[in-house]
């Protein structure tokens, strides 16, 4: 492999691993717009494809431990959770890649638009059109058009002196109007470290469901007069039983609201993923 393309190569993880969960500042998501850039310098379809399979390999490394605590897996099914969806980037990248470099630079919008549709789209995480939100807020489609233009400006000069000058540029831009995004100040959300999950317990523990239950309830009651948001599946299998104990509960906190993430058993004999509001008169799901 030559050098210009491990350099490639070497740049979309990196691309992949500092602007997704790193320590560096959240901004430095803007960078993610020249990865249809380095697609574009690809000699051939093989690296065109690694390009982009390292480079969401690199954005999605948390899936590893995060599959494990979700399936109560073990770390073989953790790699193949990560490993297995992110092939599919890499295969749409080499499949669009063309052995004529400017007719890859007009391909950029459909290779970004087919990273958005199904298949690829179902696990389309750190597509790179999201720095458009960072260099054009509040712009809509003109912020993508203006994003999809810059990189095919980019990528149009096949140089990396080209592309360190016009990265700067954006990441200054970036950082310059970049706002802290400011919560309201009734809502609350709550992190907790229970080691619950779709697969964690095939077998329903009553009476642990009902004892997660109240350690939920002993977070809510530091707070008044907020709305507490927990994550996702830390209600359990909802029943009636569980919203007595809530509604019971609240009657003592009733400025107090809970936004809890549920499964709701459905008709067919599955559950629905959603997110039920609880305060001291209802019980409402309000989103499937």
């Amino acid at each position: 492999m030559k050098r210009h393309s491990i350099s490639l190569i070497l740049a979309s993880a990196s691309l992949g691993f500092f602007a997704w969960g790193s320590v560096l500042p959240i901004w430095f998501q803007a960078a993610v717009v020249v990865i249809p850039v380095l697609w574009v310098w690809s000699p051939n379809r093989l690296i065109a494809g690694l390009v982009l399979t390292v480079y969401v390999c690199a954005a999605s490394r948390g899936l590893i431990f995060g599959s494990m605590e979700y399936f109560d897996a073990n770390i073989i099914t953790g790699f193949m959770t990560w490993l297995l969806p992110n092939l599919l980037p890499g295969l749409l990248g080499a499949l669009c890649w063309h052995h004529i470099s400017k007719v890859r630079v007009l391909l950029i919008p459909i290779l970004l638009m087919l990273w958005i549709l199904p298949p690829t789209g179902l696990v389309g995480w750190a597509h790179p059109l999201t720095a458009a939100g960072w260099l054009f807020p509040s712009t809509s489609w003109y912020g993508l058009g203006l994003s999809i233009a810059f990189m095919m400006l980019v990528s149009w000069k096949a140089s990396l002196q080209h592309l360190l000058i016009a990265i700067i540029p954006v990441l200054v831009w970036a950082w310059a109007i970049y706002l802290p995004a400011q919560s309201l100040e009734q809502i609350q959300g709550l992190n907790t470290s229970f080691h619950f999950g779709i697969g964690a317990n095939p077998i329903r523990d009553p009476q642990q469901e009902i004892q997660r239950h109240w350690a939920l309830q002993d977070r809510v009651s530091d707070y008044e007069n907020k709305t507490l948001v927990f994550p996702e599946t830390l209600g359990g299998l909802w029943n009636l039983n569980a919203e007595d104990i809530w509604r019971s509960f609240l009657t003592e906190y009733p400025t107090n609201r809970v936004l809890l993430g549920i499964h709701e058993q459905n008709q067919k004999g599955s559950y629905y993923n959603s997110i039920i509001q609880l305060d001291d008169k209802t019980a409402q799901v309000i989103y499937r």
